[in-house]
């Protein structure tokens, strides 16, 4: 493999690492405003309801504000799964690398 390919494929692995922190902090920011807790406690295994408060009003407006932030829709079946920060910045980033990818990738 030449240089320029290796250089190439370890750009496009740090650019997905950098992409995939991002939406995990912007995710955060989001449970954060829309929770109203403090960012300490904020963590990734941060569970909305058990750590952080909400309620299931709470958890439908996370979603909501994770479609509206991420344009994207998550089906109520995969809403059931997202209970904490991680679960939440999972689902997105497997999501926006699915609907950024070419077809039959």
């Amino acid at each position: 493999m030449q240089l320029t390919s290796i250089i190439a494929v370890a750009v496009v692995a740090a650019q997905g690492l950098v992409q995939g922190a991002t939406i995990c902090e912007r995710v955060k920011n989001i449970v954060g405003e829309q929770l109203g807790v403090a960012m300490e406690r904020v963590t990734d295994n941060a569970a909305f309801v058990e750590d952080l408060g909400a309620d299931a009003l709470d958890v439908v407006e996370l979603i909501v504000a994770f479609e509206e932030a991420f344009n994207t829709k998550i089906p109520v079946e995969a809403a059931r799964g997202i209970n904490t920060v991680q679960s939440a910045c999972n689902y997105i980033k497997l999501h926006q690398a699915t609907q950024n990818s070419p077809i039959g990738c």
